[in-house]
């Protein structure tokens, strides 16, 4: 997989935007993100809040299934499961999201969290998939011409 991360123009996702989150280039029903903890992400017991983890997890799953939709389909979360293993206080957090089964409207997702090269949270999450909303409307074969 390329390490060239794939940034959304700034404003795009103001919190991922506020969190420094690196998507890197999804493709193949995977993609990676990481981000570097910084005081502010911390909760007031001193470790990463989790809020913060889930978002990571949460853009990374939903870059990996669009990686593999059809052109003008979406996704959005129906719901994730996250299992956190060990506080993070420090460092870079990393997650690395992978789709189990991607279907006409339902993927599963897992995704793996590390700090400092270890395990600290696991993921499965299911998404819904849209489909373009003008997908087997003969009217839309020319989506770029003016509607008569």
């Amino acid at each position: 997989m390329s390490k060239l991360s794939l940034r959304a123009p700034k404003g795009f996702n103001p919190f991922a935007d506020h969190i420094g989150l690196n998507v890197f280039r999804p493709a193949g029903g995977r993609c990676r993100a990481s981000f570097p903890v910084r005081d502010e992400l911390l909760n007031p017991n001193g470790v990463l809040h989790g809020g913060v983890t889930y978002s990571m997890v949460d853009t990374a799953m939903g870059a990996a299934i669009h990686s593999l939709l059809e052109k003008g389909d979406s996704c959005v979360t129906i719901e994730i499961k996250m299992h956190y293993l060990k506080p993070v206080r420090d460092g870079r957090v990393s997650c690395a999201a992978r789709v189990i089964q991607c279907g006409k409207r339902i993927a599963i997702v897992s995704a793996d969290v590390k700090n400092h090269g270890k395990l600290v949270a696991t993921a499965i999450g299911t998404f819904a998939v849209i489909p373009h909303p003008h997908r087997g409307d003969p009217r839309a074969a020319d989506e770029g011409s003016p509607s008569p």
